[in-house]
C-alpha cells in the first residue's frame, strides 16, 4: 500500500513553496514549449498561405509527415504541439465552461489540460501505425519531401511563374531556414552576415555545414531534451528496478549490485561513455540507440542509491515489521509496501539524471563523437566546436547559455523534490496502522 493522498499533497505544495521549486516548473515549462515549438519557429514551410484561392498552412500538413519527421521522438514533439495549440485556441471556449456550465467543478484547468495532454499522447501512438501514418501529400503540387541535408524545392508540375501567380501572400517562420538546409558555400559565415549567392540574411551566421545558426540552436531544444528526458527514463527505470531487485533478493546480489553502483559514482562519466561509444558500431540509425543506453546506465547508479536507502528506511518501520508477522512474502512487501514509497526519490534522481545527461551529451557532441548523419538537424555541442574555431562569439554564447538553461532547470526540479521529501518525513508516508493486516 503506498502512501497516503496527504503525504502526495504535501508534496506538491512543499515544491511549489520553494522558489527553486517555482523557478525550475517554470523553466520546464518554457523549454519544452521551446522544444515543441521549434518547427514553428524555424522552418523553410511557411506557417501560412494562399495558393491559388486556397488558405492553407504547409507547415501545420508536415508535422506529422514520417517523410520529414522520422523519428519518433520529433513526431511526440509535434503531436504535443498540436495538442497544446489546440488548447490554446479551445481557452475562450473552455473559459465560458468553467465559469456559466461548470462553476463549482474543481481542478477544471487541471482536468481540460490532461485531457489535451492525452490526446496529443494518442495522436502519437497512432502516428506509429502503418496504415495511419501520414505521408507527404503535395497539397496543389507546391513542395516534395526533401532528403535531410537537402532544401525543399518546388514541385515540377509547376513553373516558377506558375506559382508566383498563385501565391498571394505567405507568412514564413520566424527564422525560414531548416537546420538541415546544407550548403558549402555559405560555411562558416559570421553574424549579421548574408549569403554571398542570395543575399539571404542570417543573424547568428551558420555552422561548418552551412547550416542555419538560429535554426539548429532553436532545434537544438528538441534534440537536447528529446535525449536527456529520454536518457533519464532509462535510468529511472534500471534505478528502480536494481533497487527493487536488491531489496527482494538481498545477500550477494544486494552486495553486487551496490559495489556496481559504488564504481560508476566514482568513475567519470564522460571517460566511460567516451570509452563505451569507442568500440560500440555507431552508425546513422543506431547512434543515438547507443548513447541513450550508455548514458542510462552510467546516470543510473545514484537513483539506484536512492531507492535501495529509502527502502532500507522504511522496511524498518512498524507497519512493514505488522506486515512480516502476518506472513507476507519479503517480495510482496518490496512490490506492494515499499515500491510506492519510492516515487518522489526517483523523481528527483531523474532530475539529477537529466543535468548529467546534457553535460555529457554535449561533451560528446563537441568532441564529435558521434557520427554527423546521426544528428542532420545539428546540436549544441557541435555549435559550440563550430563557432569556437570560427571565433564567432555569438553562436557560442548562446549555445553556452541554453546548456547552462537546461541544466539549471533540471538541478532546481531535482533539488525542490529532494527537499520536499525529506520536510515531508517518513511518517506522513506511512499508511494506515492495518494495512498490513488487509493486505498481508
Amino acid at each position: 500500500m503506498g502512501p497516503p493522498t496527504a503525504y502526495w499533497q504535501s508534496i506538491r505544495q512543499a515544491v511549489w513553496r520553494r522558489a527553486s521549486g517555482k523557478l525550475g516548473l517554470l523553466g520546464a515549462a518554457v523549454l519544452l514549449a521551446l522544444a515543441a515549438a521549434a518547427p514553428a519557429l524555424a522552418s523553410s514551410l511557411p506557417l501560412l498561405r494562399e495558393d491559388a484561392g486556397l488558405l492553407w498552412s504547409p507547415l501545420l500538413v508536415s508535422l506529422l509527415d514520417s517523410h520529414i519527421y522520422p523519428r519518433a521522438l520529433d513526431r511526440l514533439f509535434n503531436c504535443l504541439l498540436l495538442a497544446g495549440g489546440t488548447f490554446l485556441l479551445a481557452l475562450p471556449v473552455l473559459g465560458f465552461v468553467r465559469t456559466v456550465l461548470m462553476p463549482h467543478v474543481r481542478e477544471f484547468w487541471l482536468a481540460a489540460s490532461s485531457f489535451f495532454l492525452l490526446a496529443g499522447v494518442t495522436l502519437f501512438l497512432l502516428s506509429l501505425l502503418p496504415f495511419f501514418a501520414f505521408h507527404w501529400s503535395k497539397p496543389l503540387g507546391y513542395y516534395e519531401p526533401p532528403a535531410l541535408g537537402e532544401a525543399r524545392t518546388h514541385a515540377p508540375e509547376r513553373t516558377a511563374t506558375e506559382l508566383e501567380a498563385a501565391e498571394r501572400w505567405h507568412v514564413p517562420a520566424l527564422v525560414p531556414h531548416d537546420p538541415h538546409e546544407h550548403a558549402p558555400q555559405r560555411a562558416n559565415l559570421a553574424p549579421l552576415s548574408h549569403d554571398p549567392q542570395s543575399g539571404t540574411l542570417y543573424p547568428l551566421g551558420t555552422d561548418a555545414r552551412g547550416a542555419d545558426n538560429a535554426a539548429v540552436w532553436l532545434h537544438g531544444f528538441r534534440s537536447t531534451l528529446g535525449v536527456a528526458l529520454t536518457v533519464a527514463f532509462v535510468a529511472a527505470v534500471l534505478g528502480l528496478s536494481l533497487g527493487l531487485l536488491a531489496a527482494a533478493l538481498g545477500g550477494v546480489v544486494d552486495a553486487l549490485l551496490t559495489w556496481m553502483s559504488e564504481v560508476l559514482r566514482l568513475a567519470p562519466a564522460v571517460v566511460l561513455g567516451l570509452m563505451i561509444l569507442a568500440f560500440a558500431p555507431l552508425t546513422a540509425q543506431s547512434a543515438n540507440a547507443w548513447l541513450i543506453a550508455t548514458l542510462g546506465l552510467l546516470l543510473s547508479g545514484p537513483i539506484y542509491r536512492y531507492v535501495r536507502e529509502e527502502i532500507s528506511s522504511e522496511a524498518q518501520r512498524d507497519y512493514m515489521q505488522a506486515s512480516r508477522a502476518l506472513g507476507s512474502s519479503r517480495l510482496r512487501r518490496v512490490v506492494v509496501h515499499l515500491a510506492p514509497t519510492t516515487l518522489v526519490p526517483v523523481l528527483s534522481g531523474a532530475g539529477y539524471a537529466v543535468a548529467g545527461a546534457v553535460a555529457v551529451n554535449v561533451t560528446l557532441e563537441f568532441f564529435a563523437v558521434l557520427p554527423a548523419s546521426a544528428m542532420p538537424h545539428g546540436s549544441w555541442g557541435g555549435m559550440l566546436r563550430d563557432a569556437t574555431d570560427a571565433g564567432h562569439a555569438a553562436p557560442a554564447l548562446l549555445a553556452g547559455l541554453a546548456i547552462a538553461a537546461v541544466i539549471l532547470v533540471a538541478t532546481l526540479l531535482g533539488e525542490a523534490l529532494h527537499r520536499a521529501e525529506r520536510d515531508a518525513g517518513p511518517e506522513r508516508k506511512r499508511p494506515s496502522p492495518l494495512a498490513g493486516a488487509r493486505i498481508p
